[in-house]
C-alpha cells in the first residue's frame, strides 16, 4: 500500500510540473488518467491478492518455526548423543589399562593351558609309541619264532629224509598211529 502512495506521488508531481508548463509537452490529462488506472490496478491487486498473501507468509512462518523446531530438537538430541559418547570414551580412557591388564592375565593363563595340554598330548604320544613298539616287538619275535619253527621243520624233514631208511620210517609211522589210538578214547 505504501508503494502505491509513493508511485501516486511520483506521477502527481509530475503531472504538476508538467501542468505548470515545464514538462517537454506531456498533456496532464493523460498524465492523470494513468494514474487513475495505476492506482485501480494496485487498489484491486491489493484487495485481491492481500489475503492470499498473508495465507502465504503465516504458511512460511508456520514451516519455518516447524523446520526451527525439529532443528532444535535433533540439535538437542545430537548434543545428547555428544555427550553419551563422550562419556563411553571417558570411561574407556578410565578403564583402558584395567583391561590391558586383565587381556595379560587371560593371555598368560590361555598360555599356561596350551602348554599343559602341549605336555598332556607329548605324554599320550610317548606312551602310544612305546606300546606300538612293545606291539611290534612281540609281533616280530612271534615272526621269529614261526620262523624258526619252520626253519627247524624244514631242516629235520631234510635230515630225516635222508638219513632214514624206509624201515625206520615206517616203524615211525607205526609207533605214530599206536601213539594217536592210545590217546583216542
Amino acid at each position: 500500500m505504501k508503494l502505491l502512495l509513493c508511485l501516486a506521488g511520483i506521477f502527481l508531481s509530475q503531472a504538476a510540473f508538467a501542468a505548470e508548463g515545464h514538462g517537454d509537452g506531456i498533456p496532464g490529462k493523460l498524465i492523470f488518467w494513468q494514474i487513475f488506472n495505476l492506482t485501480i490496478l494496485f487498489s484491486a491487486l491489493t484487495y485481491f491478492l492481500r489475503q492470499p498473501i498473508k495465507d502465504y507468509f503465516a504458511q512460511r512462518r508456520t514451516t519455518f518455526l516447524s523446520a526451527a523446531e525439529k532443528s532444535q530438537a535433533a540439535r538437542q538430541e545430537a548434543e545428547a548423543k555428544f555427550r553419551e559418547l563422550k562419556e563411553k570414551i571417558e570411561n574407556l580412557d578410565r578403564t583402558r589399562t584395567e583391561s590391558l591388564a586383565r587381556a595379560e592375565a587371560e593371555a598368560a593363563d590361555l598360555k599356561k593351558q596350551m602348554i599343559l595340554s602341549a605336555n598332556e598330548i607329548a605324554t599320550r604320544i610317548r606312551k602310544e609309541a612305546e606300546t606300538t613298539s612293545q606291539v611290534e616287538i612281540m609281533r616280530a619275535r612271534r615272526e621269529l619264532h614261526e620262523q624258526f619253527a619252520q626253519d627247524a621243520v624244514t631242516a629235520a624233514r631234510t635230515a630225516l629224509s635222508s638219513d632214514i631208511s624206509a624201515q625206520d620210517q615206517a616203524k615211525l609211522q607205526g609207533d605214530f598211529v599206536k601213539n594217536i589210538e592210545g590217546v583216542r578214547p
